[in-house]
C-alpha cells in the first residue's frame, strides 16, 4: 500500500501541466494637472498670450507648453508624474519660476505678490495643483559703449550686470547677466527686473587665454573704477530703458607691483592683492621649494589696494596706493602679530576647570573684511585660557559654531571691547576677560501684513554685536524668535514686495530711516515676551 501511494504521487507529478506565471499588466499612473493665472505686475490685470512651460526634470527634459487665454488663465492636463520646473514667460517681460500656491490669501501691500515658496519639484500621481499664480514684470534695458583711454572702441570684452540683493542683513552684488561688447564696442542688457544695478567690465583673461588687447586684471565698475564705493549705482524702474552707461577710459597701460615676503622661513606662502573694498582678488603662490621667489602682479589699475601674505601659521597685511608709477621691491613681513591673553568663563559655573568651555568657539571678526585675511576661531582650554593673535586692525569678538551660549561681556583693561571693539596696537599682558551665559528669552508676535521679513534689532549700544540680530521670513505675518539674549530690542518688518530679505538691516544708516516706526520690546532671561500689537510693515 505504501508503494502504491508513492506511485500515485509520482504519476500526478508527471501528468500535471507546468505552472506558467504571467505578470499582470502595470496599472497606469494617474496623471497630474496644473492650472492657474498670469498677471501683469504693473497693470495688475490678467496677462493674455503668456507661455507656461513645464520642464520634466525626471526623464529627458521634455517640455509641456500652455498659453494663457484672454483672462490670463491656463490649464495643463495629463501630466506624467515626476519632477518639474514650471515657468511663465512672455515677450517683453521677465520670466518667473513658480512655487506652490499660497496657503493663506495674500492681502499685503501688493496683493499680486508671488508667494514665498520653493519651486515645484514633484508632481505626484493624480495631484491637482490649482490656483498657481505668476506675476510677470516688464523687463528693463541698460545699454552702453566701451572705449579705452585713447578713445578707441573696445570689442569682445565681457560686461556684467550685477543686481543689488540682500542676505543676512548685508548688501550683495548678484550677477544676473553677462554679455560681450560687439564690433562697435556696444553692449546691451535686457529683460532686467527693477532694482539697483552695478555695471562692470571684466578682464577677458579671467575667461580665456587668448583675449583682446587689455591692460587691466581686476573688474572695473562704471564709470571706470576698481572701488565699488565710487561706482555708479543705476536705479532701474519697471520696463525702463537706460542708455549711454558708457565706459569712456578703459586702461590700456597700467602698473606692476613686485616684492617679497619676509619671515616665512622655508614654508610656502600665498600673496593676495585686492582692492581696498574687497570686490575681487589676484593670487600669487610662493612654494616652499622656492621660498625666495619674488611675487609680481601686472596690469594693475590705479587705486588703493590691500596686500595680504598668509600661510598655515600666520598672516600679514599692508595697504598699497598705486598711482602713476610701478611699485617695485615691496616688502611684507609675516610674524608681526599681536598676542592678547584671554580668559573665558561661564556665568554661574564655579571657578574651576570647566570641560563645557572646550565646546565653545569664539570668532575674532574683522571690522572690514579683506580677501585672504581670514577671521580666526579660538576655543579655550578647560581652565578658560587661550591666546588671541591679531594684527593692527579693528575687530569684534563674537561667539561662533556654538549653540546655547552668548557673550554677556568682554573687557580688556576695563574697556568694554564687546560693544566698543578691539583695536590692538601692540601685544598686551591682559587678560581679555570674556563671560558667556546660557539664559535666553523668546519673542513672539504678528505683523500687519503677510509675506514679510521680521528683524529683531538690539538697542543702539549693542548694535555692533551681529549675533544679537535675528531675522524671520514669514509668509503669514507671524514670528517667533528663540534663543534671544536678554536686553532691549526693536522689531522691524519689511514687505518682500518692498525689498528682498528686509534689506541691509546691519547698516545703521538704513535702519535710521525706519527707527521711529519700529516697535520696542524688552527681553528677559527664561521668559517669553509676547508683543501685544501688530508690527507695522515698511
Amino acid at each position: 500500500m505504501k508503494m502504491l501511494t508513492h506511485f500515485l504521487v509520482l504519476l500526478l507529478q508527471v501528468q500535471s501541466p507546468p505552472i506558467i506565471l504571467v505578470p499582470l499588466p502595470a496599472r497606469p499612473e494617474i496623471p497630474a494637472s496644473v492650472d492657474g493665472v498670469v498677471f501683469d505686475s504693473e497693470t495688475r490685470q490678467p496677462l493674455a498670450g503668456a507661455t507656461v512651460t513645464l520642464v520634466d526634470r525626471t526623464h529627458s527634459g521634455g517640455r509641456i507648453i500652455a498659453v494663457t487665454s484672454d483672462d490670463g488663465r491656463f490649464a495643463v492636463r495629463g501630466i506624467p508624474p515626476g519632477m518639474y520646473e514650471i515657468e511663465a514667460s512672455r515677450s517683453g517681460y521677465v520670466s518667473e519660476l513658480a512655487g506652490d500656491p499660497p496657503v493663506v490669501s495674500n492681502v499685503g501691500p501688493n496683493p499680486l505678490a508671488p508667494a514665498i515658496a520653493p519651486v515645484v519639484k514633484q508632481l505626484a500621481p493624480g495631484q491637482v495643483v490649482a490656483g498657481l499664480r505668476f506675476v510677470l514684470t516688464p523687463g528693463g534695458v541698460i545699454t552702453g559703449r566701451l572705449t579705452d583711454e585713447r578713445g578707441e572702441i573696445v570689442t569682445g570684452t565681457v560686461v556684467q550686470a550685477l543686481k543689488v540683493t540682500h542676505r543676512n542683513g548685508l548688501r550683495e552684488r548678484t550677477l544676473v547677466q553677462s554679455v560681450v561688447s560687439n564690433d562697435l564696442g556696444e553692449y546691451r542688457f535686457f529683460m532686467l527686473k527693477p532694482g539697483q544695478y552695478y555695471i562692470s567690465v571684466v578682464p577677458t583673461t579671467l575667461f580665456a587665454e587668448t583675449a583682446p588687447t587689455q591692460s587691466f586684471s581686476l573688474p572695473l565698475f562704471h564709470p571706470g573704477t576698481i572701488d565699488v564705493s565710487a561706482a555708479t549705482v543705476i536705479d532701474l524702474r519697471v520696463g525702463q530703458t537706460i542708455e549711454s552707461v558708457n565706459f569712456l577710459s578703459i586702461p590700456v597701460k597700467n602698473r606692476r607691483i613686485t616684492g617679497g615676503v619676509q619671515g616665512h622661513g622655508n614654508n610656502g606662502v600665498t600673496v593676495i592683492l585686492s582692492p581696498a573694498n574687497g570686490t575681487a582678488s589676484k593670487r600669487f603662490a610662493i612654494l616652499s621649494t622656492d621660498p625666495n621667489r619674488p611675487f609680481e602682479f601686472s596690469d594693475i589699475v590705479a587705486g588703493t589696494y590691500m596686500l595680504v601674505a598668509t600661510n598655515a601659521d600666520t598672516q600679514a597685511v599692508i595697504p598699497l596706493d598705486v598711482r602713476n608709477a610701478d611699485l617695485l621691491g615691496t616688502r611684507i613681513l609675516l610674524g608681526a602679530n599681536f598676542a592678547i591673553p584671554t580668559r573665558a568663563r561661564i556665568e554661574g559655573h564655579p571657578p574651576a576647570d570647566d570641560p563645557e568651555l572646550e565646546k565653545i568657539y569664539f570668532k575674532v571678526r574683522q571690522d572690514v573684511e579683506i580677501p585672504g585675511l581670514e577671521n580666526q576661531l579660538y576655543s579655550p582650554f578647560a581652565d578658560g585660557k587661550f591666546v588671541i593673535e591679531v594684527l593692527a586692525r579693528d575687530y569684534w569678538i563674537e561667539i561662533a559654531q556654538t549653540e546655547g551660549y552668548y557673550i554677556k561681556s568682554a573687557t580688556l583693561d576695563g574697556v568694554d571691547v564687546l560693544n566698543q571693539g578691539l583695536h590692538p596696537v601692540s601685544s598686551v599682558d591682559g587678560p581679555l576677560e570674556i563671560i558667556v551665559d546660557s539664559h535666553f528669552g523668546e519673542v513672539q508676535g504678528s505683523t500687519a501684513w503677510p509675506n514679510v521679513t521680521v528683524v529683531l534689532v538690539p538697542d543702539s549700544v549693542r548694535r555692533n554685536q551681529r549675533g544679537l540680530y535675528k531675522s524671520f521670513k514669514s509668509p503669514n505675518g507671524g514670528f517667533y524668535f528663540q534663543n534671544v539674549p536678554p536686553g532691549d530690542y526693536k522689531v522691524f518688518a519689511w514687505s518682500e514686495d518692498t525689498i528682498d530679505n528686509g534689506g541691509p538691516w546691519l547698516d545703521a544708516e538704513y535702519l535710521r530711516r525706519y527707527e521711529e516706526r519700529a516697535t520696542p520690546v524688552s527681553v528677559q532671561a527664561d521668559r517669553k515676551t509676547i508683543v501685544d500689537r501688530l508690527i507695522p510693515v515698511f
